[in-house]
């Protein structure tokens, strides 16, 4: 009987643990808040399509409007600068903090991470069980691995910590492609033909610079962009409020960002070869984000075969808004350029520069809103997150877009409410501080969150918002210059409302105050920028 018994207890509590859901994060880089299809943009997505249809598509979901900030507080649940993610990796290990990978990992989790990182310490030493990519460089095509003879040396590309040579990769290789096959590959044989649950975290360059993407998919969108970047901003913007993405009520279309002159570029204004690099550029883009859907279909796909896709929660959003640095021509020598090196920019075949979107296509990809990437205006920490999880998704809550705002933050607690999982006070010794965000899976039951404030800071820009105001400041040497809006009107921040709403914009910048004096957020950014400025003078 007792042979029985534990034959049974066995069977059950293995049963059990593949009952438990499983977990698949994706992560792509400066995205424009509607570049993709089901955001309005020209890029086919059918794909994401139907997991937002299926699912929730939170519209206000605010990151670090930074790569690695970003990144730090995704992993950890908490502010970027607590784990000191200023601008760059910062550190989880040294400063009481852990990963969700290390968490879900220690209840039997396989971990797995496909792609970029970008935080220290190495993800294999804090709690992923594989790995294929690289730190920081985006890396397209096999050349990209290579790197350009005499220049600085990219990556380098790992698989599970040892450099992947170059030379070993087929002609053909695309890491938004290789990325995905990696982590279908270990789902495969590292958690489903073992009866583990797994955590993936799918972190995708594009369409990060250099824009880059094959051929063939490039020249699906040949055309597309002939009306100009003034007219395909206003189209965005019109399908947005079609698609009640958007309403015209409380979000006009903000004029184009000024350049370096204070100027508002139209296009009319550019001459034939401007044009000409600017179309490109958003040719390439949607060509980026038109892999990216493919690679999410041929996972859902994968997933559906092995009868594990109902018992998968998906999540996919952006680090942050598209990217205007690099000037106006996106750090491409535009002088030197020919039409046909404008022309077979960002394939294989084309020339290697540096290839960012720059001010003027940036503008198009974050329609409607104001700013980019490393400003906390919405443009730059605004992403629509898609999440989908058929056994938990009520169909109350995925009949609409969900305007509550959420923040990056929030997702390590919402995987740990869905796995089940506590978060603990301290692992493999460390001790662990507190967690900044909440779990969100109240919403997806269509259960509000109460309203609360969110805060945020890079550089210069400090925010703190909720549901009705968003209060922005930007701090100088002597004082910061806040600015009040009123998003029940306004999302678009074109409105100062300071003056008329004192007593709100007192109380929040109160609140402010409390979270830095609680983190020395204002002092840890001087320092961290001090520090920088000193190596780069003992460097010269």
């Amino acid at each position: 009987m007792t042979h029985f018994l534990i034959i049974f207890l066995t069977i059950f509590t293995s049963g059990l643990l593949f009952c438990k859901p499983n977990v698949i994060l994706i992560l792509v880089d400066d995205m424009g808040y509607s570049d993709p299809g089901y955001m309005g943009g020209e890029s086919e997505t059918p794909n994401l399509e139907k997991l937002s249809t299926d699912g929730i598509t939170f519209l206000n979901c605010f990151n670090n409007a930074k790569c690695a900030p970003s990144r730090a507080s995704l992993m950890t649940g908490m502010s970027c600068q607590r784990v000191k993610a200023f601008k760059s990796a910062g550190n989880i290990e040294t400063n009481h903090a852990t990963t969700i990978a290390e968490i879900l990992a220690s209840e039997g989790y396989t971990t797995i991470l496909s792609g970029k990182w970008h935080i220290n310490p190495s993800p294999l030493d804090i709690g992923f069980q594989f790995h294929y990519g690289a730190k920081l460089t985006p890396m397209y095509f096999k050349r990209d691995v290579l790197g350009v003879p005499g220049g600085k040396r990219p990556g380098p590309l790992t698989l599970e910590g040892e450099e992947v040579s170059a030379n070993s990769l087929p002609d053909d290789w695309y890491g938004t492609t290789a990325y995905t096959d990696y982590a279908i590959e270990k789902i495969d044989k590292e958690a489903i033909s073992q009866g583990k649950p797994f955590f993936v975290y799918l972190a995708l360059n594009a369409p990060h610079f250099p824009l880059s993407a094959p051929k063939e998919v490039v020249d699906k969108y040949e055309g597309i962009f002939d009306l100009g970047t003034d007219k395909i901003r206003l189209q965005r913007y019109q399908r947005m409020i079609q698609r009640g993405i958007l309403d015209p009520d409380s979000i006009d279309l903000p004029e184009m960002n000024k350049d370096l002159e204070g100027n508002i570029p139209q296009w009319d204004s550019f001459n034939n070869k401007e044009q000409r690099l600017f179309k490109r550029k958003l040719q390439l883009i949607a060509g980026m984000v038109d892999v990216i859907d493919q690679e999410v279909g041929k996972l859902v796909h994968f997933l559906k075969q092995k009868n594990q896709f109902e018992n998968t929660l998906f999540i996919f959003l952006s680090d942050n808004g598209a990217s205007a640095e690099s000037g106006i021509y996106g750090g491409c020598p535009l002088d030197t350029m020919t039409d046909e090196d404008i022309d077979k920019l960002g394939t294989r075949e084309g020339i290697l520069v540096n290839n960012n979107s720059g001010t003027i296509v940036a503008n198009v990809q974050n329609t409607p809103y104001r700013g980019n990437k490393t400003s906390l205006w919405e443009g730059g920490m605004k992403t629509s997150m898609i999440v989908h999880w058929p056994e938990k998704i009520s169909f109350e809550a995925a009949k609409s877009y969900n305007r509550t705002p959420v923040s990056i933050y929030d997702l390590a607690p919402t995987i740990y409410d869905a796995t089940g999982v506590s978060y603990p006070s301290q692992i493999h010794g460390r001790k662990l501080n507190h967690m900044d965000g909440v779990s969100i899976i109240p919403l997806l039951e269509s259960v509000e969150l109460k309203n609360r404030n969110l805060r945020f800071a890079y550089k210069r820009d400090q925010v703190i918002r909720n549901k009705e105001f968003k209060l922005y400041g930007n701090r100088g040497k002597k004082s910061t210059l806040w600015q009040l809006f009123d998003l029940r009107n306004d999302e678009s921040e074109i409105k100062d409302v300071f003056s008329e709403n004192p007593e709100i914009a007192e109380s929040m910048i109160n609140d402010w105050r409390d979270f830095d004096s609680k983190y020395e957020i204002v002092s840890g950014y001087d320092q961290f920028f001090s520090s920088n400025s000193k190596k780069k003078k003992s460097k010269n």
